[in-house]
């Protein structure tokens, strides 16, 4: 007899429509396609120049074995609250920039990501937490332009 498996959970509300939004990982897929139509150097495109930071993951298996492998990645430079995207590409007086996307206003926003951002700033970067897909789209625009 074959096994029915329920879907459950954010897949299911999603499969059903009651989440209509894009999720985060939506936004940023959205953002690096966006980043692809900045040319930047002969046949580059600041998208060549741009890398996303897991810091999102969810790790498999116990508690105390999710506890390790963080240990573990904390000592190898893991750092909470870094950035979602980083673009390693100088523009307008700013060494590169961070952007922190949130899917909607009531994602909340971590103390470690306002330190991140404020900490970014200071160094000279462009730093922004933005909401929603419209918000990440500006901010890349305005760092491309300088404005």
């Amino acid at each position: 007899m074959a096994r029915t498996r329920y879907v459950t959970g954010r897949a299911a509300a999603r499969a059903v429509g009651l989440i209509t939004k894009p999720l985060e990982s939506d936004i940023q897929t959205a953002v690096f396609d966006l980043l692809k139509t900045f040319p930047v150097y002969t046949g580059m495109t600041l998208w060549d120049f741009s890398y996303a930071v897991p810091n999102g993951t969810m790790f498999a298996g116990t508690a105390e074995q999710r506890a390790k492998y963080m240990n573990a990645l904390k000592k190898q430079g893991f750092k909470p609250g870094v950035s979602d995207i980083v673009i390693a590409f100088p523009l307008h007086g700013y060494h590169g920039a961070y952007i922190e996307l949130k899917r909607d206003k009531r994602s909340p926003i971590r103390d470690e990501q306002i330190t991140w951002r404020a900490r970014m700033k200071t160094a000279g970067y462009f730093a922004e937490i933005v909401v929603g897909q419209d918000e990440a789209f500006d901010a890349v625009r305005r760092y491309w332009s300088g404005k």
